[in-house]
């Protein structure tokens, strides 16, 4: 007689897919002001560097005030 070995896959096979995990428990109010915080910090950050980087990319012709005569006559 030969004995069956039970491996973990056998042992589960006769468990159907319908189990559902248990439920997230729900963010506390420290977790919510966090994220909130959070999305504002970036938000603010990005706009920061929009504002900040406009005069960068703007393209002006002008030439710089310190430059020679000879410079700007060509």
């Amino acid at each position: 007689m030969t004995r069956r070995d039970d491996t973990a896959s056998d042992r589960y096979d006769d468990f159907t897919d319908d189990v559902l995990p248990p439920r997230r428990p729900r963010p506390g109010p420290g977790r919510i002001l966090g994220g909130v915080l959070l999305g504002l910090v970036i938000t603010a950050a990005l706009a920061g560097a929009l504002l900040l980087g406009r005069p960068a990319l703007q393209n002006d012709q002008q030439q710089s005030p310190g430059a020679p005569e000879a410079a700007q006559n060509g």
